[in-house]
Order: structure tokens, then sequence, then C-alpha cells
């Protein structure tokens, strides 16, 4: 008798409209970003995959920032960012999202590490398309991730190799 294993087919729209939580930061992981982030210098920001907003409580909560832009696929997690005048939250899939603006901050919190290889690229293009001065992405990698096994919804990317003129600090593995 032959069993197979059913192979999950990754259709990432449905996936995160459908996804209930994402996992919260631990505090110690939450004040290594701010650390990070205290070295930059910045008044707008772009967030892309803000999820529940907890990356976005973070910046507005410690830095004075003009407008803060916060760009998910999924109107269950956007809700639940509040609301304020320096606020927007936008509905969208950011392969095709657009924007006139430009922001200091582009940043992204486990966001590429759910693009597939196929569209890491024109993900990373967007993000410097948007970005005036600095791209903060906080991903694992293939040797970091902290898991037994990757899940169909995780893509390892050696992010070293994404862009040639890129300059990569790879601030602490976790």
């Amino acid at each position: 008798v032959l069993m197979r294993q059913k192979r999950h087919v990754y259709d990432y729209q449905t996936f995160w409209r459908e996804k209930q939580e994402v996992p919260k930061f631990s505090n110690q992981k939450y004040q290594k970003v701010l650390n990070e982030l205290k070295k930059l210098d910045f008044k707008s920001v772009l967030e892309i995959g803000s999820g529940q907003g907890e990356l976005t409580r973070l910046i507005m909560d410690n830095f004075a920032i003009e407008k803060i832009e916060c760009v998910d696929i999924s109107s269950r997690f956007l809700v639940q960012i509040p609301h304020n005048q320096i606020l927007k939250r936008t509905l969208a899939d950011f392969l095709y999202y657009d924007t006139e603006e430009r922001f200091d901050l582009v940043i992204a919190s486990h966001f590429l590490l759910h693009i597939e290889p196929r569209n890491l690229l024109l993900a990373w293009d967007k993000m410097c398309k948007f970005s005036k001065k600095y791209i903060v992405h906080i991903d694992p990698t293939k040797e970091t991730i902290n898991r037994p096994k990757w899940e169909y919804y995780n893509f390892p990317h050696d992010y070293n190799q994404l862009h040639p003129s890129a300059e990569f600090k790879q601030v602490e593995k976790y």
C-alpha cells in the first residue's frame, strides 16, 4: 500500500485572509528591534505585512513620526490596529500595491519569509521603490528558523544574494 502525503498548495491571498493571528514578538526580540530602529533617523514609515499592528505600536509609541502607513492583505489584522491621525491602514496585496508617496523607513517583519521565490525580487524592488532612506526587514533564514521543518507557506531565501547593490547588515540570528 502506498500512502501519499497531502501536498499543500500555497494560495497566499486566501491563506492570509483566513489566518486568525500571527505569533507575537518576544520581549527580547522587541527590545532588539527597538534598539536598531533608534539608530535610524526617520519621520515617515511604510510597514508591509503589518499584521495585528505589533510593530506599528512599537514605532508609534517610541518615535516622533509624522506618518505611518500599514499595508496588509488581511482586513482581520488591519482592523486591530488602533486608528489615529498619523496612521493610514491600507488593505492590499503588496505585490500589487502602489503609491506615489515615498517613506524614510520601509519596514517588514516576517514578510519576505512568505514570498514565493519567483516573486521575491518583485517584492524587494517595490520595497526599494518606496524607500527614501532605509529598508528594514526582520526575517529568519534557513539556518536560523527555529522549527524542525519549513511550513509550506515559508520560503528560505538567501537575503545576501537578493540584490547586488544592497548593503545587508545581519544584526542577530534568532
